[in-house]
């Protein structure tokens, strides 16, 4: 196994979100967005095949965004997610304030992997529900 940090390797990026059916992007966006992390990991076995990876978007010190966990299809099971998470957390830990706010959207079949990292689902007795919303171009533009 071979862990890379802070890298940009669209190729890598692109084909785990396809490979996952995650919304595609047009390939210089996505390049973009992976350049505009705090943080960057990716998971290669040992003849740099990819595996996993993860990032995380925010402001560096207070509000912290999970994006693209992504694990291979292949190699679901294995706790490479758990490997991810922990280096994103120790990342956060490094770089955040006291009480850092964390959050993240999952997707349905996720969601008892982050619970088993120690994260809430909202709404719950203390918190609202998350909400979100893509704004999308027109075709005119």
């Amino acid at each position: 196994m071979v862990i890379r940090e802070n890298i940009y390797d669209n190729k890598s990026f692109m084909y785990l979100r396809n490979e996952v059916d995650f919304m595609p992007y047009l390939e210089e966006d996505s390049l973009k967005s992976l350049e505009n992390s705090l943080y960057t990991i990716f998971i290669y076995d040992d003849l740099l095949n990819i595996i996993a990876c993860g990032r995380v978007i925010g402001d560096g010190v207070t509000t912290f965004f999970l994006k693209d966990i992504i694990v291979s299809e292949k190699c679901k099971g294995e706790k490479y997610g758990d490997i991810i998470i922990k280096h994103i957390e120790n990342y956060i830990l490094e770089n955040g304030t006291e009480n850092s706010y964390v959050g993240l959207f999952s997707t349905n079949q996720s969601i008892n992997f982050y619970k088993r990292n120690g994260y809430n689902i909202r709404p719950n007795d203390l918190q609202g529900p998350a909400l979100h919303k893509y704004i999308r171009r027109s075709a005119d533009e």
